[in-house]
């Protein structure tokens, strides 16, 4: 099990790599990546679409 130290530590980078963001603002991962941009946090984007090219 992690400690709760470790997951704090984690978080506090604020930096994660969101995959599969939707372009169309009620989809999931749209709301979830306005959210943490709202909140101050650095998303980086993974787009699966492009990986399949």
């Amino acid at each position: 099990m992690l400690k709760q130290a470790t997951v704090d530590q984690f978080l506090a980078l604020k930096t994660f790599a969101l995959i599969g963001a939707s372009s169309r603002g009620r989809k999931l991962g749209n709301v979830v990546l306005k959210d943490l941009l709202k909140k101050g946090w650095d998303i980086k984007l993974v787009s699966c679409q492009s990986m399949n090219e």
